[in-house]
């Protein structure tokens, strides 16, 4: 999930964000996502990494191969695609290209166009409490 922000804001604002927002997924569907960065706690459930915030932190590119079996690609994809995904492996390079020939709009054609900042903490936290369930199907 990336989050296009409005400039400024301090990585500690961002950084409790990411984490809130993490921790709340991991606790409203504990079934489908964690945010522990333990591999055993991760078996069957989609980490959500709010360590990739960091300055330092490495992070896999949008459309970039990565060095697994089969070649998957770190696909951008839009919130109605979810449903449909088989899989984070769902992309690999026998079938990358086909995909981006007929899959009509582009996931990220709007994203430096939206600017938005965060709540408050306080207001940050309620707002994910509130709207994650709903958000997530819960």
């Amino acid at each position: 999930v990336t989050v296009p922000l409005s400039p400024p804001l301090s990585f500690d604002r961002v950084h409790r964000f990411a984490r809130a927002l993490a921790e709340e997924m991991a606790e409203v569907a504990s079934d489908r996502f964690v945010s522990s960065n333990r591999k055993q706690a991760r078996q069957g459930a989609v980490f959500i990494d709010y360590l990739r915030n960091y300055p330092a932190a490495s992070a896999v590119v949008p459309y970039s191969f990565r060095a697994r079996p089969g070649l998957p690609v770190a696909m951008p994809v839009s919130w109605a695609q979810l449903d449909d995904l088989e899989g984070a492996r769902a992309f690999r390079i026998d079938n990358v290209f086909a995909h981006l020939e007929g899959r009509g709009e582009d996931p990220w054609a709007d994203f430096f166009r939206l600017h938005q900042t965060l709540p408050t903490s306080d207001a940050m936290v309620r707002t994910i409490r509130d709207e994650l369930p709903r958000l997530i199907g819960r």
